[in-house]
């Protein structure tokens, strides 16, 4: 258990042999202290009563209010350790001090402005549409982080199912955010393991369906006979580069530099993940490249010349500056599928899928499959040995 006093700083006095006078927490011998935004001279402190001296202007007034305030911080801090056993000392002052870190919303935003911290705007905005969605659900009132019990969840899944029709994948990344939130919470020693809500409540997404393109839809995207230097010519080519160069996120193929090339291998830092990669890649990827090469092409120079940003080192408008590309990147391509006469949802992504399921079917044993792909975890790469198992599936059908 911990305990509680009021304390005259006598250690902080200031050149006016002023000093504070604080709450102190001491649980386990480890002490902080709380402000009580107060404090006295040296002279005018009892430190037999522990008590201003009543010489002091308003004494009564002020060591009324001091008890008072001793009372009130006694009882949070009762009430704190009563629901949660194995907190903190730190996390006791925090608790005491603002009832604002038991409220999800106001822990949550403040979770997830580490992700823009780290220049990860992308996951930024995705965690707070997530949280806004949230919010909405809750008509935009306070949540505390308790409420988010079994029921709360659960109930929280049916609306996203039935009055939002999100489909699985969706409600999973909701709901995990959430998870990874609370999880957080506890790790930091302000709610107790066996409180988690999702020791008991669990959700699955279904697998989720990738469009990729068979080797013949490849080919027919390469030979289409599309104008030189159009939006239609350089989206089709960065497409089947991706396709064939490790299925590389369009991210990093719109900021390739010729100095991440040598010849026939690339080295990068992929963005999403931050990790080091080097590369060789196939003729046909290295013969793309070679389109664009030019005697005035400069190191620092975007081998692609599609990514339009003035400011490179600011994380924003970079950021603003892909998504920008992606989209019109995007709306070409499903140009493209109809001109190639392909009946699918294509977008840049595909072409990462498409990288994949041929690299397996061709034989590259799936833990290389997933090294190009930058996955950290090869359970991630085996969803498209999966998609494989299904095509044989079909493939043998034609015995029947």
């Amino acid at each position: 258990m911990s305990s509680i006093a009021l304390v005259f700083r006598k250690d902080k006095l200031n050149k006016s042999n002023k000093a504070p006078i604080n709450i102190r927490i001491t649980k386990q011998s480890r002490i902080r202290y709380l402000s009580t935004g107060h404090s006295v001279s040296l002279k005018d402190w009892d430190f037999k009563n522990n008590k201003v001296k009543t010489s002091y202007p308003n004494s009564a007034r002020l060591n009324n209010i001091l008890s008072n305030l001793l009372v009130d911080y006694d009882n949070k801090l009762l009430d704190v350790e009563s629901k949660r056993k194995h907190i903190t000392v730190d996390s006791i002052k925090t608790k005491i001090k603002s009832k604002d870190t038991t409220l999800f919303f106001i822990y949550a935003k403040k979770y997830i402005s580490r992700y823009e911290a780290k220049g990860k705007i992308s996951s930024h905005r995705r965690s707070s549409s997530i949280l806004g969605k949230l919010s909405a659900y809750c008509k935009h009132e306070a949540l505390v982080i308790e409420e988010l019990d079994f029921k709360f969840l659960n109930d929280y899944e049916h609306y996203l199912r039935t009055k939002l029709n999100n489909k699985d994948s969706t409600i999973h990344t909701n709901i995990k955010l959430i998870k990874t939130i609370i999880l957080s919470y506890i790790k930091e020693g302000n709610m107790s393991y066996d409180k988690n809500p999702f020791l008991h409540y669990k959700i699955k997404p279904n697998a989720p369906e990738r469009d990729y393109l068979s080797e013949e839809e490849l080919l027919r995207i390469e030979n289409l006979n599309l104008k030189n230097g159009s939006g239609l010519y350089h989206h089709r080519n960065i497409y089947i580069f991706s396709a064939y160069a490790g299925g590389l996120r369009i991210s990093d193929v719109l900021q390739l530099k010729w100095e991440n090339f040598d010849g026939e291998k690339l080295s990068l830092r992929i963005q999403k993940t931050r990790q080091a990669l080097s590369i060789k890649i196939p003729d046909k990827a290295v013969g793309i490249i070679k389109l664009y090469k030019n005697k005035d092409s400069e190191p620092k120079d975007f081998i692609f010349p599609l990514l339009r940003c003035a400011d490179l080192n600011n994380e924003l408008e970079l950021f603003r500056a892909i998504s920008s590309a992606t989209a019109y990147t995007n709306g070409d391509l499903k140009d493209i599928a109809k001109l190639a006469k392909i009946n699918k949802n294509i977008s840049f992504h595909t072409a990462r899928h498409t990288f994949a399921t041929r690299a397996l079917q061709k034989g590259m044993r799936i833990e290389y499959v997933s090294k190009f792909l930058g996955h950290k975890d090869i359970r991630e790469t085996q969803i498209y040995a999966k998609i494989i198992n299904k095509e044989l599936d079909k493939a043998i059908e034609i015995f029947n």
